[in-house]
């Protein structure tokens, strides 16, 4: 048969994706809070809270971990997804999280 190559099979090899494939970063509250304070990453000060844009950031994930001392006012996107440990210890420690549109 003309068609047919040498070394060639028809047929379909291995698979493909057609999801996209969205990496998730996470981090924990308290971690996040530690960087902040010691400059590790962008934060602000306003009055006696510490603010932390999650926008500029690659977390797409905060995890309830560690321990805050601070109160923090966190501004994160839509696409954040923050635990509820994470939420609780955040507004426990005085702080408030804004979701940005």
């Amino acid at each position: 048969h003309k068609d047919l190559k040498e070394g060639f099979e028809y047929g379909s090899r291995g698979f493909t994706r057609h999801a996209q494939i969205r990496p998730v970063y996470a981090i924990n509250v308290g971690k996040l809070v530690e960087l902040a304070i010691n400059g590790r990453i962008k934060s602000e000060r306003e009055d006696d809270k510490l603010i932390i844009d999650l926008s500029s950031l690659p977390f797409t994930k905060i995890l309830g971990g560690g321990k805050i001392k601070v109160p923090v006012k966190l501004i994160a996107s839509s696409d954040v997804s923050i635990t509820k440990k994470a939420e609780e210890k955040i507004k426990g420690a005085g702080g408030e999280i804004i979701i940005a549109k």
